[in-house]
């Protein structure tokens, strides 16, 4: 904070003339060195003192221990007391009551879903997962009475499943046993014939029936009537490979339709890198055909208007209804995926206003407990599936090859195809919850909460298939946005010139690369279990409930840093656009990248403490969750030195930067408490833990997006947004979020679970939830200022300028908005800041076709011209192929048949999509044979 006062007070003092190229002072580099290492040895020093605290915590001695089972059931417990003191074992329903000072082991179990142990002031929380059995050890040291609960979400009545553990004087709690073994009464209440169904066999006391008994269960199966699935069915023999065809007999000429095809292959070196056979494929501005080129045959530095018109027209989309289903500009596909998430975000956030307004006040009923899991359900789907990684890949698309001075995205048609495939997912998970048939089941899904036996309907099925949408989507995208970073970039834009932006671009997509198939498995293998009668996840016949925890969290955790990842570069234009400094440390920022990168996928099972972990993975996995707090540090003190050696000009996008760094700092330190095995059995399932997400997610992510949205809607608009709407749609924001969700650490140190519809009064989380709530109404009026401020500027927003900030990258070269064709001349890159630096020669190559779209695609490494592919002509068939697909994903909800037959729909769009052209063939043929 201390830089960013310090550069402030520069910015008052000092000339606002930017000051661009200049050097760094000769200390920072040591300063940002020494912080870093000092960084890692605290880090270091934690995970030492995190693994003693958990090891000295997990041995407690167990001489003379009190032993008790305890198994849980939907939505109450059953307690058995093992023969003590020469007496006999009895059982007693949910109650617990201990001898102070002697220790307790308790054996935990599950009879249906996962459930969970947690009495805040004697233990921390542990799960109870069907087809195993765990242990914990606690002592109470003191008299009293001790509140208990199921921490884990376990269906409709979670709220209620509570329980109590009185600590006794060994006299007193010696009386309470031998009553207790004293010979049951017949039950005769309701609630009593019940349980002694639920428990057939069990002597159970007649006790004062809990809350969570009262509540009428809809009818559905029950833990005591579980279901066994069918048997495995008969496999299907191995069908009949069936044999080889022949090879096309006919000429290699007449089947490729290249005139090249006729060449024999040679076993001899190829041409070199950039020196292709014959005359140059690209040619930095030729002194030969300039008067060709100003006719509009190709394009080039000396292109006259007939060229740069010919561009636009063979680049634009066709017009009307029709052209609007076959538009591949990936800035068209791009502004549309940007609105589509972002309606996604004001749905998402609709919701969760609506739970703020139940939890504001206790015992509160403005929704219902199925009708409120179905919101939080859909709230975090909505965020984390069709919001938060989603808009950063679209932002991707319109940026990423503009800055990287591209003509066109790769694979336009596929391009175009996961927008269409992401829209109609969304809208299917949100037409089956207006009808009703939303899922209730969490945005995680755990089994077997989720299988067919405790959630019937459609809802997790329809859950599992938005799963598969939205990761199909981004997977496809991702593979777009890596060839277009490795082979589209500008010539001479080597691999460490490429903006930031670019590079934390291209590592979220390998990220995606690897993190999206563990999801997709998982949800596959869901719905298998729920249509099929597979058993993956199914102790009874060999199935893991924990395999679906790790497949789930092994995307789950990276998919956090999916998300954080790219505004990391936004925030590295924008601190050195408006710093108007070249960028502290860029090969550092590079490599911090990439180790969150690699550390993000080491993190994974830290969400699973509080299963049975052995003590090592537990050691392993705290140490890794610390140590990837140092790359971003790194790039945190990267981002100050810049800005401490800048002149801060401080608009609007600087100011969603500026608050990022103190909501970041705060989200990483709780970040760090969670990593540490002792605190997160503690709070893992508290609100504690929602606050930690938030600051991270929305701090780390949403504020640095909104700052990019202030920073490049210029580029996309031609318009500039208002200075003063866009500070106040900040102040709003920052004071509303702090208010929603500071508050929120403090309900989870108060004991408050999270996923619960209502809470009892009296146990101090009034006040604090009603500030949530209040915050929450405060960061929606902030969404309609933005709204407005868009609204507004789009209609009569001042003009702006190809680069009305000043700012040193490619995109801001060209025009605002930019044309179909983004660039007149492909540029040539001579430095990582190409409008900050003195041009180079030669600025421009030419020579690419003007009447066809001819691209130039370079080396991965160094991208020097490679090849001059011709990219394909806008189509409605990636629409009618994403249409053909979204049958085949909805229809397999219902029927497992609809696999078979919705294929051929799908294969029928496949094949016209990618059959050839007469038209496109002859144009290809051409452009080889041209001189």
């Amino acid at each position: 904070m201390m830089a960013l006062v310090q550069a402030a007070r520069r910015a008052r003092r000092e000339s606002s003339e930017p000051a661009r190229g200049e050097r760094h002072e000769p200390g920072a580099s040591r300063v940002v060195l020494v912080a870093s290492l000092l960084s890692g040895a605290a880090l270091a020093g934690l995970v030492a003192l995190d693994v003693l605290t958990d090891r000295a915590l997990s041995r407690l001695p167990v001489h003379d221990a009190l032993h008790i089972e305890m198994v849980g059931a939907q939505w109450w417990w059953r307690t058995r007391y093992a023969d003590d003191l020469g007496g006999p074992g009895f059982e007693v329903s949910s109650d617990l009551h201990v001898p102070v000072g002697r220790p307790v082991v308790v054996t935990l179990k599950s009879v249906d879903v996962i459930h969970s142990f947690w009495v805040p002031q004697l233990h921390g929380k542990k799960d109870m997962l069907p087809g195993r059995t765990t242990t914990i050890q606690f002592r109470a040291d003191r008299a009293g009475s001790f509140r208990g609960e199921c921490a884990e979400f376990c269906g409709l009545q979670h709220a209620l499943m509570v329980f109590n553990i009185t600590a006794d004087p060994p006299e007193r709690y010696a009386q309470w046993r031998a009553l207790q073994a004293s010979p049951a009464s017949p039950p005769e209440q309701p609630d009593a014939l019940r349980g002694q169904a639920l428990f057939p066999g069990a002597q159970l006391r007649p006790m004062p029936c809990r809350a969570g008994h009262a509540g009428r269960r809809r009818a559905r199966p029950r833990p005591h009537a579980r279901r066994q699935p069918s048997d495995d069915r008969g496999r299907h023999g191995g069908q009949s490979a069936r044999p080889a065809g022949s090879l096309d007999r006919g000429a290699a000429i007449a089947q490729g339709r290249r005139h090249h095809a006729a060449q024999r292959a040679g076993t001899g070196r190829g041409a070199p890198t950039g020196q292709l056979p014959g005359d140059p494929e690209v040619t930095p501005d030729p002194a030969l055909g300039e008067a060709r080129d100003r006719a509009g045959g190709r394009d080039g530095p000396r292109a006259g208007q007939l060229a740069v018109a010919a561009l636009r027209q063979t680049w634009s989309d066709p017009p009307g209804f029709m052209g609007m289903l076959e538009a591949i500009d990936h800035k068209t596909i791009a502004r549309r995926f940007i609105i589509a998430t972002l309606v996604f975000f004001l749905l998402g956030g609709l919701l969760a206003l609506l739970m703020r307004v139940q939890l504001a006040r206790p015992q509160a009923h403005v929704v219902g407990p199925e009708a409120y899991n179905q919101l939080f359900t859909m709230h975090g789907s909505t965020m984390m599936f069709l919001f938060a990684v989603p808009v950063m890949q679209a932002v991707a698309a319109y940026l990423v090859p503009l800055m990287v001075g591209a003509r066109s995205i790769a694979f336009p048609r596929l391009n175009a195809f996961p927008y269409w495939i992401f829209v109609m997912g969304g809208a299917f998970l949100y037409l089956s919850f207006a009808l009703g048939a939303g899922p209730n089941v969490g945005w995680f899904a755990y089994v077997p909460l989720s299988s067919s036996d405790y959630a019937p309907g459609k809802g997790a099925d329809i859950w599992a298939q938005m799963i598969t949408f939205t990761e199909l989507a981004s997977l496809l995208q991702a593979i777009v946005l890596i060839t277009t970073i490795l082979k589209m970039r500008a010539p001479g834009m080597r691999l460490d010139q490429m903006p930031l932006f670019v590079w934390a671009t291209l590592v979220t997509q390998f990220m995606v690369l690897f993190a999206m198939p563990a999801v997709m498995i998982g949800s596959s293998s869901l719905i298998l279990d729920r249509l099929v009668g597979t058993h993956f996840f199914n102790p009874a016949k060999g199935g893991d409930v924990l395999l679906w925890h790790h497949l789930f969290w092994f995307f789950g955790h990276p998919e956090v840093y999916l998300i954080f990842i790219p505004p990391l570069g936004f925030i590295s234009s924008i601190v050195s656009t408006f710093s108007r400094r070249p960028l502290f440390g860029y090969r550092a920022m590079v490599l911090a990248l990439i180790a969150t990168a690699f550390l993000a996928f080491s993190l994974w099972v830290h969400h699973m403490f509080a299963t049975n972990l052995p003590e090592i993975g537990k050691s392993f996995f705290t140490a890794a969750s610390l140590a990837i707090a140092v790359p971003s540090a790194v790039q945190i003190f990267c981002w100050i030195a810049t800005l401490w050696n800048g002149r801060l000009d401080l608009k609007s996008p600087l100011y969603f930067v500026l608050a990022f760094f103190v909501i970041l700092v705060l989200g990483g330190l709780t970040g760090i408490m969670l990593g540490s095995v002792p605190l997160d059995l503690q709070v893992h399932d508290t609100y504690f833990v929602v606050a930690h997400l938030h600051y991270v997610l929305l701090g780390g992510g949403v504020f640095p997006l909104f700052g990019a949205f202030y920073f490049w809607f210029p580029k996309l608009s031609g318009r500039m947004l208002s200075e003063a709407a866009g500070k106040l749609h900040f102040w709003l924001f920052f004071v509303g979020f702090n208010l929603t969700f500071f508050p929120m650490h403090l309900l989870g140190l108060h004991g408050m679970q999270r996923r619960i519809w209502t809470y009892p009064a009296g146990l101090g989380w009034d006040g604090m939830n009603l500030a949530a709530t209040a915050g929450a109404f405060l960061i929606a009026l902030s969404v309609l200022v933005f709204i407005q401020n868009v609204v507004f500027s789009l209609r009569r927003g001042a003009v702006a300028g190809a680069n009305p900030w000043g700012a040193g990258t490619l995109e801001w070269s060209m025009p605002s908005p930019p044309p179909p064709h983004n660039f007149d001349a492909i540029p040539v890159v001579h430095a990582a800041d190409p409008l900050w630096s003195p041009p180079g020669q030669p600025a421009f190559v030419g020579g690419l076709a003007t009447h066809a779209r001819e691209v130039l695609a370079t080396t991965a490494v160094e991208a020097r011209p490679d090849s001059r592919p011709l990219f394909p002509s806008p189509t409605a068939w990636p629409f009618w192929s994403a249409v053909a697909t979204t049958v085949l994903f909805v229809g397999s909800v219902f029927t497992p048949w609809a696999v078979v037959w919705a294929s051929l729909p799908v294969a029928v769009a496949l094949i016209c999509w990618f059959w050839p052209k007469r038209r496109e063939i002859a144009r290809s043929v051409a452009l080889e044979q041209r001189p």
